[in-house]
């Protein structure tokens, strides 16, 4: 069985490997090879589901409540967007993937509770939680399943090409590729955003202008907040590395030092999960 699976996947669409939904929108599935493992090749169950139009507005108000036109340097000189227009949503479920999140969130809760933190530490006392929080509540009609808060759990965003969105979905982040596109400041990691704004920078376009952003689980544990230059990237990583580590992610905060947006690093492929795949085009007028 595939453990803790959300209610929302269609665990007969995995197994099968192929259904047809009534509203005439079709999944895409597809068996992927896991990474060898030494009980030799594994099969991995996994369904990429297109999402009924229905559920699209829902995802085009995230958009719009997560956006800021606010400018940085990681956009090379180009404009500015007035908003992101929501073209498509797949749901990915990838039980090899979620098992592996499912197995590490587990593992930051139990330490935490060791610990002794009632529950992660966000750091109220300097900043706010992200923007993401409460907000599917707050639309209402959300298609997004519960979050675990007692593992300091959110929704981010990651940006990338059709290529990237594809192979993250299939095997997952590779930390060698972390930072090809978007540097690496806080060090060799998994960076999301809270607002697709920033994301946005980082998603390639295909031939016809469609970019692609990744909404994410992330399982951020106990967060380390920086505010100040100075700080060492292999440093970062080791605080939040191994079992005994310190923290378990950084909110690097440029929103206060630059004026410009909140990013949130991860160093473990394990406390990300991608959930859902949204295309869409930039507006510019």
């Amino acid at each position: 069985g595939i453990p803790d699976s959300p209610v929302d996947w269609d665990i007969l669409a995995m197994a099968i490997g192929k259904i047809t939904y009534d509203s005439a929108e079709t999944s895409k599935a597809m068996r992927a090879k896991t990474p060898r493992s030494e009980a030799g090749d594994q099969q991995n169950l996994m369904v990429r589901e297109v999402l009924p139009k229905e559920t699209e507005r829902f995802f085009q108000s995230l958009v719009d409540r997560t956006f800021r036109q606010v400018y940085t340097r990681d956009r090379r000189g180009g404009r500015i967007p007035i908003g992101l227009k929501v073209l498509g949503v797949t749901r990915v479920a990838n039980d090899a993937n979620w098992a592996a999140y499912v197995a590490r969130r587990d593992v930051i809760k139990s330490r935490l509770s060791w610990l002794s933190f009632q529950k992660p530490d966000w750091p109220t006392d300097v900043t706010h939680p992200p923007m993401t929080q409460g907000l599917p509540e707050e639309i209402g009609s959300s298609p997004l399943p519960e979050l675990d808060g007692a593992a300091c759990e959110v929704w981010l965003w990651h940006g990338t090409s059709a290529a990237g969105a594809e192979g993250i979905t299939t095997d997952d982040f590779n930390l060698d590729l972390c930072g090809s596109n978007a540097g690496t400041l806080y060090g060799r990691g998994i960076y999301l955003a809270e607002s697709c704004t920033k994301s946005d920078e980082y998603a390639a376009p295909d031939t016809g202008g469609v970019r692609h952003l990744l909404l994410c689980r992330a399982a951020l544990g106990r967060v380390r907040y920086l505010d100040k230059d100075g700080f060492r990237p292999d440093e970062l990583v080791q605080s939040c590395s191994g079992y005994w580590a310190q923290y378990d992610s950084i909110l690097g905060d440029r929103e206060k030092v630059r004026g410009t947006f909140r990013e949130f690093v991860l160093y473990d492929t394990d406390q990300v999960y991608s959930n859902y795949i949204v295309k869409y085009q930039r507006i510019f007028s």
